[in-house]
Formats: structure tokens, sequence, C-alpha cells
């Protein structure tokens, strides 16, 4: 085979693969399962002002930053109970079942030697979130 044609062929085989990415990366449904990410998400919430819970259907771009925030999350999502601007993503604690504000996922799998884990403010027990069909998590 010709050198020139070799070329040819494995800049045509790189390009497929650089196109397939981008498809799966952009949200093009592949035979595989994945896809796009819906536009909206579903988050149970609890408002740090009236402490009650609840779901909310908020958009990819601001629920990425709610779920690894936590508390910290800037802005707060307006709860629809007080109308205040203080709706954080909740965690469900594994030991307690109680709905509690979530401390960010960075604070929750960021744990290095030495660290204590962040308690849940219930039971005073480290807060572990309980797998929900919700979350994505697996049941054990």
């Amino acid at each position: 085979m010709n050198s020139n044609v070799k070329v040819i062929v494995l800049i045509v085989v790189i390009a497929l693969c650089l196109g397939f990415v981008v498809m799966r990366l952009v949200g093009g449904k592949g035979g595989g399962g994945g896809g796009a990410v819906s536009a909206d998400t579903e988050l149970q919430m609890i408002c740090l002002e009236c402490k009650q819970p609840y779901t909310a259907k908020v958009s990819q771009d601001m629920a990425m930053p709610l779920q690894m925030a936590g508390t910290k999350a800037e802005p707060k999502h307006q709860c629809p109970n007080c109308g205040k601007s203080a709706g954080v993503a909740a965690v469900k604690c594994a030991a307690c079942g109680a709905l509690v504000p979530s401390p960010g996922m960075q604070a929750m799998n960021m744990m290095g030697p030495g660290m204590k884990p962040p308690l849940c403010p219930a039971c005073k027990k480290p807060l572990k979130p309980a797998p929900t069909a919700e979350s994505g998590m697996p049941a054990p």
C-alpha cells in the first residue's frame, strides 16, 4: 500500500473517531444508552430559612453547582414555601433518614487522612447519603 494512501486512511479513521467523541459529548444518542442529559433535573432541596424540604426542577447549569457546593452554593434556589432565595441541595441521611442540607459533594467525597466526615445535624452520626432511585446511587 502506498504511503499516501496509508496517511489518508489514518486521517479518515482519526476524523471518524473524533466525530464520534464529539457527538457523544454534545448529546447525540448512540446505540449504547447515554445521550443527552435532560434540560431539567429534579433535585431534593431544603430551605435554610424555613427549614422545609421540597423538590425542584432546576436547569442542568444550576444543578451541578447546587450539588457540588451544598450550603455554600451561590446563588441559592428560591424556596416555593417562603419565597426566599435560601434553597440548597439536600441529602437523606442513611443513619436516621432525615432530609438535611447537603454539605456538598466535594465535602462528601474528598476525605483525606485525618479529616472528619461531615455530621448529620439530626443524629450527629457521619453523614452518608442514603441510596435512592432519584440520586442514581445503587441500592445496597
